[in-house]
Order: C-alpha cells, then sequence, then structure tokens
C-alpha cells in the first residue's frame, strides 16, 4: 500500500476574529471610508468633495415647500 499527498486533506482549522474598524461616513452623501492618515479627521468627503461632510444639512423655511391652501383640505 501506498501513500499519496491529497492537497488540502491536512489543513489546520483556523479561528475567525471579527475585527472592528473605525471608520468616516458622509452626512451630505452617505459615503463611508476608511481614514488613510488616523491622526486628524479628513477635510473633505472623497466622493462628493464636501467640507461639511460631518455636519447634517439644515433644512431652512425657505426651502421648504409651500402648502396651499386647498392642498390642506384634502
Amino acid at each position: 500500500m501506498t501513500l499519496k499527498y491529497i492537497p488540502g486533506r491536512n489543513i489546520q482549522r483556523r479561528m475567525v476574529e471579527k475585527v472592528q474598524l473605525w471608520g468616516y461616513r458622509c452626512e451630505r452623501c452617505g459615503h463611508e471610508w476608511l481614514p488613510r492618515e488616523k491622526a486628524r479627521d479628513p477635510k473633505v468627503c472623497p466622493r462628493c468633495k464636501s467640507p461639511y461632510w460631518d455636519r447634517p444639512r439644515q433644512v431652512s423655511k425657505e426651502s421648504e415647500p409651500k402648502r396651499r391652501a386647498s392642498d390642506e383640505k384634502t
């Protein structure tokens, strides 16, 4: 009887560990990314290039659609 090497039969089972990564999310476009430099916060979002990536949009009263009196009756 001869022994043959069968690849994949002697694979040791390794424990899989979960790693938590901290990244950033743009409040404007929703893009998520991992920073290149961990020492400081990014200046702009890499996707939309907004410098206000860390601040949610503010809704002003002027930009809200005005309702008509006829729309409120329905």
